[in-house]
């Protein structure tokens, strides 16, 4: 660019233009999958914390309740005293929900929380604490326009999976899900809820807290994605058990998983960034090359996308004797 004889300067050529614009384009294009990487740690980053958190929450839990975690589900119903019943945990009687329900409290979210007290009458309902049904004996829901399960809880809310802040008809998603072989009971004989009842004690584990997981992230939207036909729900109870926020779930309650057997499916590793079209609704998920989890001990770790379904399944079990660590 030279001088002009008044003194002034003449514009840039367009060959100058181009010259800067390429140098602009190169560096944007060698910014971007930096920052892009960055966002995406900061959101694993977030993940962890949310994860961390729910650890903590459940053995605050724990220590409130004797030791025990809460079950996968229950039902207000259940009867401790009845020999029939098979629960002698101390979330009973007169208490529905499933264990993301009863830790709400020792993550700060007290205010959902309250909402699922119900009056009780007449037709079986209670108004002690810890209370909610959402469909009564005839089948209609009870008190929805107050329920707890509408609202989107934000330690459930992964940010590594856009569907997790969804709802499915009017339900509040999950990114994360509880591991049925701590939370519930596993070889139970029975079907229906009587398998979701679990009465774990973190101190008792048997293979130790250090090799157990807890909770794992899932892909909240499943076949079909908001209000489509799967997909993991907090409050969600057994009548549909691909919308319970579970994984590695195993017995007649569960007719994809299969038995408690190493054929299961239940021991599928996760899956690795799934879609809503193949989601599938009983897997963790892999967001990337790792899927992040909760140990029982409230640590968090990443397992590896590609690991072996053997140590998969020695993680998810509770009493095997294995000591897979998943590394």
């Amino acid at each position: 660019m030279h001088a002009m004889p008044n003194g002034g300067r003449r514009a840039f050529t367009l060959v100058e233009l181009l010259v800067v614009i390429a140098i602009i384009g190169t560096l944007v294009g060698l910014l971007l999958p930096a920052v892009q990487a960055a966002r995406q740690a900061a959101r694993r980053s977030q993940s962890l914390n949310n994860l961390k958190q729910l650890g903590l929450g459940m053995h605050n839990l724990s220590d409130a309740n004797k030791g025990y975690l809460p079950p996968a589900y229950i039902e207000h119903w259940l009867n401790p005293a009845d020999p029939g019943h098979m629960y002698k945990g101390p979330y009973a009687p007169k208490m529905t929900g499933t264990g993301l329900y009863f830790v709400l409290p020792f993550i700060e979210q007290t205010g959902v929380y309250t909402k699922g007290k119900v009056n009780y009458d007449a037709n079986g309902e209670s108004n002690q604490n810890h209370s909610y049904d959402v469909y009564g004996g005839d089948g209609k829901a009870r008190n929805w326009s107050n329920s707890p399960f509408q609202q989107k809880v934000p330690a459930f809310v992964n940010p590594l999976d856009p569907t997790s802040s969804e709802t499915t008809h009017g339900w509040g998603s999950t990114g994360y899900a509880m591991n049925f072989q701590v939370f519930g009971a596993p070889k139970h004989p029975w079907g229906y809820w009587w398998p979701l009842m679990g009465t774990t004690q973190l101190a008792q584990i048997p293979d130790g807290t250090t090799k157990t997981v807890l909770l794992a992230e899932a892909r909240a939207g499943c076949q079909g994605g908001n209000n489509g036909a799967n997909g993991k729900l907090w409050g969600h109870g057994q009548w549909n058990p691909d919308w319970l926020p579970l994984i590695g779930a195993t017995g007649q309650n569960f007719t994809n998983y299969g038995p408690y057997n190493a054929s299961s499916n239940a021991w599928l590793p996760p899956q690795t960034n799934p879609t809503d079209q193949n989601c599938v609704p009983y897997r963790a998920t892999a967001f990337g090359t790792t899927c992040q989890v909760t140990m029982a001990d409230a640590s968090t770790r990443s397992i590896d996308a590609n690991i072996d379904q053997t140590a998969w399944m020695y993680l998810l079990q509770k009493d095997d004797g294995q000591a897979s660590t998943g590394d």
